[in-house]
């Protein structure tokens, strides 16, 4: 609808001159009609020539009448339309999917599964259940009487080997206990010498109970004193005090 208003906003010079030229045209015509009215004695020529007088100012005001029209489109009928399009709302078709696709549920996070080490990457933090209060409690044991770290402070975050402080080497065998209720996984972290970061090397999604926790290399490190730390989290990826040694990672061949 609004391609018509268009062209004639555009072509309004050249409307205005064709309906100026056509109002002279026919006023033109009709003086000329009038004078042949005039001089003429014969009653037919008279008739011809009145009604050619009324057909030419008939033009005529029918071109003046173009002319206005092409005033008022282009001076009001025109900016009205372009206000009109420019508060029309867009429809696309994104925004129709959008309100006909329901919300969908935010999936689950997927278990954890085993991974080989991956180094320096920066293992997501969970949030730690609040510390047991300091009460002297017997030093913790593990199933077969093997009594645990010292700094494990969890009945089920423990670990019998290595010992705090022990010198390692190649293939580490970490054995203790992984077990909570709600079980969800457990994890291997390592801190660099000098530095305050944990980066997860493995993670496992079996509980284990007095046995072997995993295996990890020790080879690919530098040699030097490195903090080794046991985390269990449950379900609601909560976890109790995680139990931290620290080991001394030795040379090749030591």
């Amino acid at each position: 609808m609004a391609v018509i208003p268009d062209l004639i906003v555009r072509y309004a010079g050249i409307l205005y001159a064709l309906c100026a030229l056509g109002a002279f045209f026919y006023v033109w015509g009709a003086f000329q009609a009038r004078r042949r009215e005039e001089l003429t004695i014969f009653g037919k020529e008279r008739e011809d020539a009145v009604s050619q007088e009324q057909h030419s100012w008939l033009l005529a005001a029918v071109c003046v009448s173009m002319a206005v029209g092409v005033y008022l489109v282009s001076s009001f009928v025109a900016p009205r339309l372009e206000l009109g399009q420019d508060a029309e709302v867009v429809i696309t078709p994104t925004s129709l999917v959008n309100l006909v696709t329901p919300p969908t549920s935010t999936p689950l996070p997927p278990t954890p599964t085993a991974t080989s080490a991956s180094f320096p990457t920066v293992a997501p933090i969970a949030t730690p259940l609040s510390r047991p209060p300091d009460t002297p409690t017997p030093a913790p044991t593990v199933e077969g009487g093997a009594p645990a770290n010292a700094a494990c402070i969890s009945a089920g975050t423990q670990i019998i080997a290595p010992r705090n402080g022990d010198q390692v080497s190649g293939i580490v065998e970490v054995r203790g206990t992984a077990s909570l209720p709600d079980f969800l996984f457990y994890k291997f972290e390592l801190q660099w010498p000098a530095s305050e970061e944990w980066v997860t090397i493995q993670s496992f999604d079996t509980p284990v109970a007095g046995g072997i926790l995993g295996r990890w290399d020790t080879s690919l490190l530098e040699p030097g004193t490195y903090k080794f730390r046991l985390v269990v989290a449950d379900s609601t990826y909560n976890y109790p005090e995680p139990c931290v040694i620290s080991i001394v990672i030795a040379p090749p061949g030591i």
